[in-house]
């Protein structure tokens, strides 16, 4: 068996859709909605798991009902931005408006990485049959990180370094593997998610 390259005309992308949010204050104010919360805060899992050699966070999760709450007005101001990124993503992929057309927000994490945490263990967003109903990943840097916490797409060679409203949209199977550096200084705020095929 030899392996036969397919000869192509332009090269392949990566499907990873990019944007700024604003205003960042929304951003601050997600930050500080994850602050004033501790109550809220559990230790970062990642397959059910607390496995700190793999992912060590502090994680706040969200039920998309909780939304309508007055307490989470600034989640529900961030969202209606994510819509906006979502639906620019669509448009340069019709594809997903086409056959993908009745995606539903599943739970999602607000997550604050201090100085050595990580996400090291490289993954894919749907890598079993819990995760079989995702279609796409999503998350937004919620501040500047200066030293470490960039976002690897092992595959692209592409790491992104956090950036305040930085929004990312990309596919969520092995194609996309990544992993979260190791924060070297101060600390990094996500928000993220999935857009999920409905189960019934």
């Amino acid at each position: 068996m030899n392996r036969f390259d397919i000869n192509v005309s332009q090269p392949s992308p990566h499907f990873i859709g990019s944007w700024i949010i604003d205003p960042l204050s929304i951003c601050d104010g997600i930050i500080e909605f994850f602050e004033t919360k501790p109550e809220r805060h559990v230790i970062g899992v990642t397959t059910g798991a607390n496995e700190e050699d793999s992912k060590r966070t502090t994680d706040i999760s969200v039920l998309p009902r909780d939304v309508d709450t007055p307490e989470f007005l600034p989640i529900r101001e961030y969202l209606s931005r994510l819509l906006l990124c979502y639906q620019d993503y669509s448009d340069q992929w019709p594809f997903i408006k086409d056959s993908m057309n009745k995606l539903e927000m599943g739970p999602f994490n607000i997550q604050r990485y201090e100085v050595g945490d990580h996400f090291q263990a490289v993954h894919t967003e749907r890598a079993d049959f819990s995760s079989s109903n995702r279609a796409l990943a999503w998350m937004t840097y919620l501040n500047d990180v200066e030293e470490g916490g960039a976002t690897s797409f092992v595959h692209y060679q592409l790491d992104v370094q956090p950036k305040a409203g930085q929004t990312l949209i990309w596919p969520v199977d092995w194609t996309h593997a990544h992993r979260g550096n190791v924060v070297t200084h101060g600390k990094k705020y996500i928000i993220t998610g999935w857009l999920l095929f409905p189960l019934k």
